[in-house]
């Protein structure tokens, strides 16, 4: 490398700021010749041991094996006073990170554009069929009132009812269609954008429960938000030093907002159980309640999207970024999900592998925790329902133990809930993630859906001349709400405030521990916190859903603002938001050229933008794979239970 201009962008592409300093991946990348790479190493200076990440404009020629020399020779040119302590150095090179094309980068590719040929040859054939169907209209308009009663039906119920078949003029005038024909176009039928933009967006049925899908979009936000703002993490801040130092912003209570959307996930795990035994208690009661389908459903549901996010993130993620340190990206896919892609697919990656950041898509942690509860969650059901108090017992029993799990877990590993402290890590693989100790709001979820069923066993014997179909009718009808008296009201009103308080208290508590860096809890403080806060989160968010569910003039403007439609089809997305965003994050933040500045303001446009990516990715893989497959779950039933 003779050229004097080469030799200037080998220098001003190198980084040289204190701690972290990526340099500038793409001048280093404009030559032929270099390439840029990320240099991990402490460096010894003046009696003290600084951790320095920076990215280093190195010829091809210099390897990962010679890079360390060039350091060497760098440090000695530029930081005379420090030497770069061997054993800790670690090199990524941007050339390494080769965008193969492999069998499985094939595979994937092909899935993905036979669903999307799909979806494009069922929408353009429901497109004409539609207008087949207008046309008939018109020429039906001159039918008795009966015929057109009975169109209207046609066209108004919302059950998906096997569209295919048009209606029964259009398929007098046909041509009989042979079996395999139709069944193929049964199957694409399923893939039809405008059948399944329309369920999409339809208005939930149930009025009294509609609150549910604000709570679990706001819910959803405040975990984007949370992970917006630890994913920067990885490639590190460029004021780092200022925002963990004592008086920084990770010692503030604002913070406390962030570090507190891990309650989001407790919320969905609460809205989970609750939902389950809501839906559940009265089919059983009825000896409605199918344990085969009931477990098929679960499955059916969950795997078709996470397999397909699988195999986009192992197969295709790395041909949507480049940068310094997009090696984090592709380690993870060559290290994690090549090893344990299954046991994220199949619910137990929470167990295995052991360390929690192994993980191939590390954060469905709550898909393996809600599918544990999930299977177990009949048992509470049954018990439930052969004697109330076995029921209640077993809740008992379930929150002693999971608050006993937590208190023992942290003192076992002498933890210390700061996110900086060491004993974080074993914080997150043995508690965080773990069934036994994040099961609290799930089971007072179930145990609030025992309580309403309750209630309404004893309203439901009050009433009088109400012609209700018993407590199936609970989730289809809209249940009488309780008009309530002005002590009442009150009482509610003093009830939520309380509940609002204890919530925020539980969100800001920590501030007391981070404020001194971890240092003002001792260990029974922090069993304390970890045990009970959990516990306490679930009963607040339960409280609100039964004061809610009951009365409509406590706290009106949130309850409506909570009911609003708009959160109707983003509560249907939420499941594929929840896969998609740390993909997301992961891209965006393995593709930076500078390093994130930690403050509110890129904090809210980087949840802002995550919000906005997340829900449009959604919809596409509701399109593509969640909606048709639960279209076919629907034309499995029809076939083997003569029902839509």
């Amino acid at each position: 490398m003779t050229n004097p201009q080469s030799f200037e962008i080998l220098f001003f592409a190198t980084g040289r700021n204190l701690p972290t300093d990526p340099g500038d991946y793409d001048m280093c990348n404009s030559l032929d010749n270099t390439h840029q790479c990320i240099v991990h190493f402490n460096l010894s200076a003046l009696g003290e041991v600084i951790a320095l990440e920076w990215g280093f404009c190195f010829p091809k020629s210099c390897n990962n094996e010679y890079a360390p020399n060039a350091v060497d020779l760098y440090l000695a040119e530029f930081f005379p006073f420090g030497q770069r302590i061997p054993s800790t150095t670690v090199v990524h090179c941007s050339d390494e990170l080769t965008k193969k094309i492999t069998a499985g980068t094939v595979i994937t590719s092909i899935i993905a554009i036979l669903f999307i040929l799909f979806v494009i040859i069922s929408s353009i054939k429901t497109y004409f069929v539609d207008q087949k169907k207008n046309q008939e209209k018109s020429q039906l308009s001159i039918q008795n009132n009966w015929e057109q009663s009975k169109e209207e039906k046609i066209n108004d119920n919302i059950e998906y009812k096997d569209d295919i078949q048009f209606n029964e003029i259009e398929q007098n005038n046909k041509t009989k269609k042979t079996k395999i024909s139709e069944r193929i176009w049964k199957f694409l039928d399923c893939y039809s954008f405008q059948k399944n933009w329309a369920k999409l967006i339809q208005k939930s049925p149930v009025e009294n429960t509609k609150f549910l899908n604000g709570m679990r979009v706001l819910s959803m936000f405040w975990i984007i938000f949370g992970h917006s703002s630890y994913f920067e993490i990885d490639p590190g801040f460029n004021n780092e030093i200022a925002t963990f130092s004592k008086n920084g912003a990770a010692t503030k209570w604002p913070f406390q907002i962030i570090n507190g959307a891990e309650f989001g996930v407790d919320t969905f795990f609460f809205l989970s159980g609750f939902l389950i035994a809501f839906l559940s208690i009265p089919k059983a009661e009825k000896k409605k309640l199918n344990i085969g389908l009931f477990y098929f459903h679960r499955i059916w549901r969950l795997i078709p999207s996470m397999a397909f996010v699988i195999l986009i993130f192992t197969n295709l993620g790395r041909f949507f970024g480049n940068g310094p340190y997009f090696f984090q990206f592709t380690d993870l896919v060559k290290e994690s999900c090549s090893k344990y892609w299954y046991s994220s697919l199949f619910f137990f990656n929470n167990f295995y592998p052991t360390d929690h950041f192994d993980n191939c898509i590390a954060w469905v942690w709550y898909l393996a925790n809600d599918f544990q509860f999930f299977v177990i969650t009949p048992i509470f059901i049954f018990l439930f329902i052969w004697k109330k108090i076995f029921g209640w017992i077993s809740i008992f029993v379930m929150i002693c133990l999971g608050c006993g799990m937590n208190f023992w877990l942290t003192h076992k590993y002498n933890i210390n809930f700061y996110v900086l402290d060491p004993s974080y890590n074993d914080y997150m693989n043995h508690i965080y993630v773990k069934p036994y100790t994040r099961v609290l709001p799930y089971i007072i979820g179930i145990g609030c859906a025992m309580i309403l069923i309750s209630f309404y066993e004893k309203r439901k014997q009050n009433q009088i001349n109400q012609n209700l179909d018993e407590k199936m009718n609970l989730i289809n009808t809209k249940v009488y709400l309780k008009k309530s008296n002005l002590k009442t009201i009150l009482f509610g009103y003093l009830i939520f405030i309380i509940i609002f308080v204890m919530l925020v208290i539980v969100i800001l508590l920590p501030y007391n521990n981070y404020k001194n860096e971890g240092k003002n809890w001792n260990i029974n403080g922090n069993a304390a916190y970890i045990g009970l806060s959990k516990l306490f989160w679930g009963i607040g968010i339960g409280g609100i859903v039964i004061i809610f569910y009951n009365y409509t003039n406590i706290f009106p403007l949130i309850r409506k603002f909570l009911s609003l439609e708009l959160w109707t089809p983003f509560a249907r997305l939420t499941y594929n938001a929840y896969l998609m965003h740390p993909i997301i994050m992961h891209l965006v933040n393995s593709s930076t050229r500078i390093l994130f500045n930690y403050n509110a303001v890129p904090i809210f446009y980087a949840t802002t933008t995550n919000v906005v990516l997340s829900y449009s990715l959604s919809l596409v893989i509701f399109m593509l794979v969640e909606r048709p497959f639960m279209n076919f779950e629907r034309y499995i039933c029809a076939k083997f239970h003569g029902s839509g």
